[in-house]
């Protein structure tokens, strides 16, 4: 209520509309964040499930194959840190709020990926680990689209009065995608009773739904921000 009031009666026309755009953007925030916290939930789960765990030489758990965030994080930084300048001074760098559509609909493929190693395992029932990995190098590449623009977008959109408030307000969105992603995962959660085998083929069916759903948020909420 404080904020539609300050925004109403404080703020030029111009500023009330960068301000609403930036609301529209943590929105955005909340919805990717809402998938990529599933990395700590489904994924995780996915991949101890129901993936073979051997690569390089090594076996890995599925809680060492969570590095695979920040390791792509620290791989694109610098593509990303050259990119936006070069397509800046060729008058081809995309808006923000195109980026963080961008990030979206990334975020909805990287989904996809993993659509696909559920549909197409491997001959003793399981899926191949590279797919997971090429799920994270894409789910990244959404991040890469998404946070840090977003973040940039708090400070250049803000009224100066309130820009500590919307940087609370970005994190508080991507905190609360937390609960969103936890009520997410559940579509996929199994029972498995005490003394009883895991049933692969099921669980790979379990999570192929909750993923295609997630691709569909994803993807659907990237082209619909296009759109507007």
């Amino acid at each position: 209520v404080w904020f539609t009031w300050f925004v109403l009666r404080h703020c030029t026309p111009v500023q009330r509309q960068q301000m609403l755009a930036l609301m529209a953007m943590i929105f955005m925030a909340l919805v990717f964040f809402t998938l990529y916290e599933q990395t700590y939930g489904s994924w995780v789960l996915f991949s101890d499930r129901a993936m073979n765990h051997e690569a390089l030489g090594l076996e890995w758990s599925a809680s060492q194959l969570t590095f695979l965030g920040a390791f792509f994080i620290l791989v694109l930084a610098p593509f990303f840190a050259w990119l936006w300048p070069r397509l800046e001074r060729r008058g081809l760098n995309p808006s923000k709020p195109a980026k963080s559509a961008y990030g979206l609909i990334f975020a909805g493929l990287a989904f996809l990926v993993l659509v696909w190693s559920a549909r197409h395992p491997e001959a003793n029932g399981l899926t191949n680990i590279w797919w997971f990995v090429l799920a994270y190098f894409v789910l990244e590449i959404g991040e890469m689209l998404l946070s840090p623009i977003g973040l940039s977008a708090v400070t250049q959109l803000s009224v100066p009065r309130v820009v500590g408030l919307m940087m609370g307000g970005w994190f508080l969105g991507t905190s609360y995608s937390e609960i969103l992603a936890a009520e997410l995962g559940k579509l996929s959660s199994i029972e498995i009773p005490e003394g009883a085998v895991l049933d692969v083929a099921d669980a790979l069916s379990r999570y192929d739904a909750v993923f295609v759903l997630s691709a569909q948020i994803g993807i659907g909420s990237g082209i619909l921000v296009l759109i507007l």
